[in-house]
């Protein structure tokens, strides 16, 4: 027998969680959340500095990209949460709104003034019975923030850094991340949004179950039909099939239901429905590029954990077991053409309603070799991130791939982005030049001697950027008739059908996005609840 529920609910990761729980919270209907994973369980997920590990394991999708031209053609891995609560449960924990300005490209209803709201009820519900002052740092950390504080040649206290982590926004500066943990412990949206209304009789969860295709009828979306170890059935939705798969599997769903790029569709003999240019495109990334130092002393944070800070955490929850790695970092700005130079530079700024494009994570390790070294190389490493890059790639069905999609992010295909990053690089390697970091550094490994000369530091670039995890773009929103969703998140052209989750982006944040991930399943379920409340 076929279930029937008010609301379908497709990923139960960021956004998933969110919208299913706000869903049943406020007694909007029944609804069934189908996940491909299972519940998140065990220290690996919920001691911060463990995600690493986490990456490649059964809790990860293990996606690949293809070959990337700009990067000496190597395949990036794609760490995706296969689990409730998604890449809450394996992120680095870094919580942040974004700027204003992130939302000029969304529709009149998704300004930041608008998106305000529900920003702080999530909050409320994350932080309220959190101290963040009370979270430790690494040593390297605070000294990272002693050096930002300096940087312009103005010290500024740390005291104002480690203020900045209660910013309502992203703006310049340096920063101490408010990290989604508590006492210790990470937090995933799962726990908080999803968790408490486990057993409330109009949720109906179904784990280790993948959504093939959406159902019709007509151009109403009626359920789907999914496939776990007992074999295929359907499920039925009275009000509403909502997609919150991510960046990858919102656009996979759409076009294994005939949805999108009418060529994409007709070479895999699916029956088009819609055609729709947009499905799959506009997909964006977020590279980081890692200046690593190799320390004098061992300071780093432990790859195996020393017994004393294992009995730490296991008591007290602190120490170096609860550090998310990434604790704090900065934002920069690009100013105008100065008299010494003819293009641009990159400065740091100490002032409100700027929209920052360069993002700054310091870890007290080496990026690139924490943890997957057996004996990782004692350093530090500042990571450089462009927060707009121009590169735009797709997102494709392939039936040569064993996950059937070709992942194409297309990094750097646009000049303008290699060169703003080797301008980043410039301003960023300050930080490791300055004391007290010139006395703690044995020598920058990377890009060490590779930044001699602009044709050797884009080599670098190529040879070491790598993802930092944060695809989104590929169901954008708009008010043209040319975007994937409209400003009520509905499928355009169709009835009952919405989107919810990073792919409706239409460009990258300023920083980190779990938080305007989160927001966005939170103000679906605002919209959803109020056309409840209308039609009782």
């Amino acid at each position: 027998m076929t279930e029937v529920f008010d609301y379908i609910v497709v990923g139960g990761g960021a956004a998933g969680s969110v919208l299913a729980g706000q869903l049943i919270e406020r007694k909007s209907g029944s609804v069934c959340l189908v996940e491909a994973g299972l519940a998140p369980i065990g220290p690996r997920i919920y001691r911060p500095s463990h995600y690493p590990t986490l990456f490649g394991s059964d809790w990860d999708e293990a996606l690949t990209t293809v070959s990337q031209p700009k990067l000496r053609g190597r395949k990036l891995q794609w760490p995706r949460g296969r689990m409730l609560g998604g890449c809450t449960g394996m992120n680095a924990l870094i919580y942040l709104r974004g700027a204003p300005d992130d939302f000029c490209s969304w529709p009149e209803s998704w300004q930041y003034s608008k998106n305000s709201p529900a920003f702080d009820a999530l909050e409320r519900r994350y932080f309220d019975e959190l101290d963040s002052d009370s979270v430790e740092l690494h040593p390297l950390s605070e000294q990272f923030l002693q050096t930002a504080a300096t940087i312009e040649g103005e010290k500024q206290s740390v005291d104002l850094c480690h203020a900045n982590q209660s910013w309502v926004h992203v703006q310049p500066g340096p920063i101490r991340y408010r990290r989604t943990q508590k006492r210790g412990r990470r937090l995933t949206a799962y726990d908080v949004f999803l968790k408490p209304f486990l057993n409330d009789a109009g949720l109906r969860i179904h784990l280790n179950t993948s959504v093939e295709k959406i159902l019709f009828e007509g151009d109403k979306a009626v359920g789907v039909q999914a496939k776990n170890a007992s074999g295929r059935f359907s499920l039925r939705a009275r009000k509403g099939v909502v997609l919150s798969a991510g960046a990858i599997h919102s656009p996979r769903l759409l076009m294994q239901s005939g949805i999108g790029p009418k060529n994409q569709l007709e070479k895999h003999q699916i029956r088009v429905r819609r055609s729709m240019e947009a499905v799959g495109e506009n997909l964006q990334d977020h590279l980081i590029f890692p200046i690593v130092h190799a320390l004098k002393e061992p300071m780093a944070i432990e790859k195996r954990f020393s017994s004393e800070s294992r009995l730490e955490y296991v008591r007290f929850r602190t120490g170096p077991v609860a550090s998310n790695l990434a604790e704090v970092g900065a934002f920069l700005c690009l100013s105008e053409p100065s008299d010494e130079r003819s293009m641009k530079r990159v400065r740091s700024l100490v002032e409100s309603n700027v929209t920052p494009e360069i993002q700054i994570h310091f870890t007290p390790n080496h990026y690139l070799e924490y943890p997957i070294r057996e004996n990782p190389t004692p350093a530090f490493s500042i990571g450089v991130t462009l927060l707009h890059p121009k590169s735009r790639g797709a997102i494709r069905l392939c039936s040569t791939e064993k996950v059937g999609l070709s992942i194409d992010p297309n990094y750097l295909s646009d000049a303008s982005d290699m060169e703003l990053t080797m301008l980043a690089i410039e301003y960023a390697s300050q930080f490791g030049e300055r004391s007290p970091f010139s006395e703690l550094s044995k020598q920058e490994l990377i890009p060490g001697k590779l930044r001699s000369s602009p044709e050797r530091l884009r080599s670098a670039i190529a040879a070491y950027s790598t993802t930092l995890f944060h695809p989104v773009g590929t169901c954008r929103i708009g008010d043209s008739n040319d975007s994937v969703v409209d400003s009520q998140l509905r499928v355009r052209g169709f009835e009952n059908l919405y989107v919810a989750d990073a792919s409706v982006f239409p460009n990258l944040p300023s920083g980190n996005p779990q938080a305007t991930v989160m927001m966005v399943g939170y103000r679906l379920a605002d919209m959803l609840s109020c056309e409840s409340s209308q039609s009782l």
